[in-house]
């Protein structure tokens, strides 16, 4: 009589898949968190940095004052956290609440944190040269979340008006 020959996985193969599936997704789940996490972060950033150019580019194009602000109600400079969101505006004789919005970021969920070295970074002008002469060289907006500011991007301004990481 003859026997078939069965083909599948035996029980000791199916384990061994298993322990090593197990043992990759435990390896690959905190790192995809932490993954995840750092992109957020450099998301936030990114998108600040990106407000700011556009308000001093804004400034040059238009020959005007802007300001870039943190900003709670997405109309006026009234906030000194950019957590609670940010506007982009014209300020003609400079006077921000008169001119014209460009930009509204809206308040930020989650655990994103925004730290400014100086209190008066909370509201960035603009003149129509694209310099910033209220802003004293080496000014820093940090953007970071619940790991701490150890892990924060960081971005520096100079009066020229230019923003470095």
């Amino acid at each position: 009589m003859k026997t078939k020959l069965q083909s599948g996985f035996t029980i000791i193969e199916l384990m061994i898949t298993l322990v090593i599936a197990g043992v990759l997704i435990g390896v690959g789940v905190p790192a995809m968190t932490e993954f995840l996490q750092n992109e957020r972060v450099t998301s936030f950033t990114n998108k600040l940095l990106s407000d700011v150019m556009y308000a001093r580019s804004k400034a040059v194009e238009l020959n005007i004052p802007v300001v870039f602000c943190a900003s709670s109600d997405g109309d006026s400079c009234n906030s000194n956290d950019y957590k609670d969101g940010w506007i982009v505006r014209s300020a003609p004789d400079g006077d921000p609440t008169q001119g014209e919005l460009f930009r509204i970021q809206d308040a930020i969920d989650g655990d994103i944190e925004f730290k400014i070295s100086d209190e008066e970074l909370s509201t960035i002008a603009y003149d129509s040269s694209g310099f910033t002469p209220d802003v004293a060289n080496g000014q820093t907006i940090s953007v970071y979340d619940s790991r701490g500011e150890d892990l924060a991007r960081t971005l520096s301004f100079s009066r020229t008006g230019r923003v470095g990481r």
